[in-house]
């Protein structure tokens, strides 16, 4: 897996250039992931592994050009670090303290410090590339104007998204995101409702479980994690159940009430009333926050959208829409 994600490692580190080494983070997503799906081997923060043909040579841009890039999470990132070394002049605003966008969020659940390798990796490149980094920068449409860019890339991500369940704007009603940033009531029986079978739910409850608090999570899927990676899935299911949580299959949420929510099963629409529950989470993964894109369209000749603000994916995905759309400037 290490040469998956660099295969210039050897070469690297003989020539005392660690700093530009991208880390294995062992989350098997798009290397063993991909070959569970029939697909090629590729790597969660490398685009070009899988895509050698096409992308292995990177050549300097034509004509170099200003380019603004708004938000500083895997797409922006990435964005960034093409259009620098195709020879670029690229600035950077994050409205955040730090890059990294939602993998700061992940960083925080239960055995995945290691997704901090991605962030610092691209600290380290932006650095070196000279990019003009402006951090706790919340940019405007003006903002972006004022730089009188040639070109710029909207990648501002995405917010939380709520299914259409009865009850979902009460308080006891949480994203998943609310929890991990740490600055949400919680209370102590909690139920995750999972809607998209990824890392999303099973991580978030990780997290909550190992709070001491009692957690169920609840799937209209076969089971939960339907579409995370095999390997990835096994550890994190087998912790999961060491800890008590349970997990509940073939279950729609229907309406939550003050301390219970209804749910249904999927399958043969049978009715259930979950008890004694004082917060749900809902871990339902994203919906494009591009306001500033749409904005920005008719102000200007080439603007992008990339990542989450064009479509909520994951970090893969991210990664190789801003390297594509940067090669393309």
């Amino acid at each position: 897996r290490i040469l998956i994600a660099d295969p210039h490692w050897p070469n690297k580190a003989s020539e005392g250039r660690a700093d530009d080494i991208r880390t294995c983070i062992a989350c098997t997503q798009s290397c063993v992931g991909h070959v569970d799906l029939g697909m090629g081997v590729g790597c969660i923060y490398n685009p070009v592994t899988g895509r050698e043909l096409e992308w292995s040579e990177l050549p300097p841009a034509e004509v170099e050009k200003k380019v603004v890039i708004v938000g500083g999470g895997p797409a922006g990132c990435e964005a960034a670090r093409i259009a620098a070394e195709r020879g670029h002049t690229v600035v950077l605003f994050e409205k955040g303290p730090r890059l990294g966008g939602q993998i700061n969020l992940v960083m925080r659940t239960p055995a995945r410090e290691i997704f901090e390798e991605i962030i610092l990796f691209f600290e380290r490149q932006l650095a070196k590339l000279g990019v003009d980094l402006r951090l706790e920068r919340e940019a405007t449409a003006e903002d972006v104007l004022a730089e009188s860019p040639d070109a710029v890339i909207i990648a501002t991500g995405s917010a939380p998204f709520r299914p259409e369940v009865l009850g979902a704007n009460q308080k006891h009603v949480l994203s998943a995101r609310d929890v991990l940033m740490g600055n949400a009531e919680i209370g102590q029986r909690v139920l995750v409702v999972d809607t998209v079978g990824r890392a999303e739910a099973p991580t978030v409850a990780e997290y909550l479980v190992d709070q001491g608090r009692q957690v169920e999570i609840a799937t209209g899927l076969e089971y939960v994690g339907r579409h995370m990676p095999g390997p990835a899935w096994h550890n994190l299911t087998e912790q999961l159940l060491k800890k008590g949580v349970a997990l509940t299959p073939f279950t729609g949420v229907w309406e939550v009430l003050e301390d219970s929510v209804d749910a249904y099963n999927v399958v043969t629409w049978e009715p259930r009333t979950i008890e004694n529950v004082d917060t749900v989470v809902l871990a339902a993964g994203g919906e494009a926050d591009d306001a500033l894109f749409r904005d920005l369209l008719s102000k200007l000749p080439e603007v992008y959208s990339v990542g989450d603000c064009f479509q909520p994916r994951d970090i893969e995905l991210a990664v190789v829409h801003g390297h594509q759309v940067a090669r393309e400037i």
